[in-house]
């Protein structure tokens, strides 16, 4: 994610799957963060937020929030992701509960890491754009297929674009027809 980066592993392989892929400096993101709220329980492990990704990219978003760029608060994921990263995270928040999105770019404060008071990501405004302009592709449709297989559940802001006028219909980012 993030940069179109690829790998491939031999499951065939005596040397597991996972470290090969440590071996080829990859690790996994996490869209939503584990320290801003998807750290423990079933968001840590869903599917839906999690890729394959470099790990000197991975370490260089940390527990950044979203935004048009990248600064020392702030991460872009680039034209190509940021609709599914969009669509990623508004999964995110209606799957659990204790997960937030905000507004404002809030810098990373590690007294509310890994609490519910850090809870949250941002920018709302950002990734609402991000839907409109980037949309649903193929690879979103058949990712979201496949992880259905394994997970039995499904990102609906994948197959149901429309969800997100529904629920977010009074922002400001939503675009009039």
């Amino acid at each position: 994610v993030y940069t179109g980066w690829t790998i491939t592993v031999d499951p065939n392989s005596p040397v597991a799957p996972r470290a090969q892929a440590d071996a080829l400096n990859c690790n996994t993101e996490h869209t939503y963060p584990q320290s801003k709220g998807a750290g423990s329980g079933n968001a840590r492990s869903d599917l839906h937020h999690l890729f394959p990704v470099r790990a000197d990219v991975n370490s260089s978003r940390s527990n950044k929030v979203f935004s048009n760029i990248t600064t020392t608060d702030t991460y872009y994921p680039g034209d190509e992701d940021r609709g599914d990263v969009a669509r990623i995270l508004f999964y995110m928040v209606v799957m659990y509960q204790e997960l937030t999105l905000v507004e404002d770019i809030l810098p990373n404060n590690p007294l509310t890491n890994y609490t519910p008071n850090g809870a949250y990501m941002s920018v709302l405004e950002y990734l609402l754009a991000w839907h409109f302009q980037d949309e649903v592709d193929y690879f979103e449709q058949n990712r979201n297929e496949v992880i259905f297989t394994a997970q039995n559940n499904r990102n609906p802001f994948i197959d149901y674009p429309h969800l997100v006028e529904l629920i977010w219909y009074n922002h400001p980012g939503i675009p009039v027809s």
